[in-house]
């Protein structure tokens, strides 16, 4: 009968922490000194301090397995390695956080970039839902959301729709950077496959990866 509430604190605890104060236990102190010894091997610019902090944020998960800012961050370097393993450190991450949008797009850009287009239609699904939780209409989604989402429709060959997506961002991009991406995706020649016009996979995910 715990298991409910002990859930709902954990999704809700970053928004009540300011409210209760509740003394931490030993393991949860531990895991918090660790995920802090962390953060500077984390922004090193070599691989074996990242490695190093990859090791201290295991070491914090082991004390506290809910600690969601040391899963996240293991998750992020552990992309910016390549690891495979980066997937499920960022699933471990979602499932402390399932409505959180900002996560949830970064799981599916992760999927996206590395070419899982199914898997990140899901993950943008997930995040377009989160995000519309107020019955956001699709032109007031982040800009950067509707790049992924329509980058992703293409490559699933669904290219009407993601082209249209497109347009969205392309109206909405506050920066010149952006327009000019969307812009490049937009303007991606399609090439006949299979009798089905589908744009040209690997120029989408080069200009993608290179945002």
């Amino acid at each position: 009968m715990r298991a409910l509430p002990l859930l709902i604190v954990i999704v809700l605890w970053p928004a009540c922490r300011s409210q209760v104060r509740q003394a931490p236990s030993p393991a949860s102190e531990r895991a918090e000194a660790l995920f802090q010894r962390a953060l500077l091997p984390a922004g090193s610019w070599y691989p074996h301090d990242v490695e190093r902090a990859i090791d201290l944020l295991d070491s914090a998960i082991l004390l506290a397995p809910a600690h969601f800012d040391a899963h996240r961050l293991k998750a992020l370097l552990l992309d910016e390695l390549a690891r495979p393993r980066a997937a499920d450190a960022y699933h471990a991450a979602a499932a402390l956080r399932p409505y959180d949008p900002v996560l949830l797009r970064t799981v599916g850009c992760h999927h996206l970039s590395h070419g899982d287009s199914a898997a990140a239609h899901t993950w943008f699904l997930r995040a377009e839902a989160a995000f519309a939780t107020d019955a956001m209409p699709v032109d007031s989604l982040p800009w950067q959301h509707l790049v992924d989402r329509g980058t992703n429709l293409m490559l699933l060959g669904r290219t009407g729709e993601g082209r249209a997506l497109l347009d969205i961002a392309f109206a909405t991009a506050p920066d010149r950077p952006g327009r000019d991406l969307v812009d490049h995706l937009r303007a991606l020649p399609p090439r006949i496959m299979a009798h089905a016009l589908l744009p040209d996979r690997e120029a989408v995910l080069r200009a993608y990866r290179a945002w």
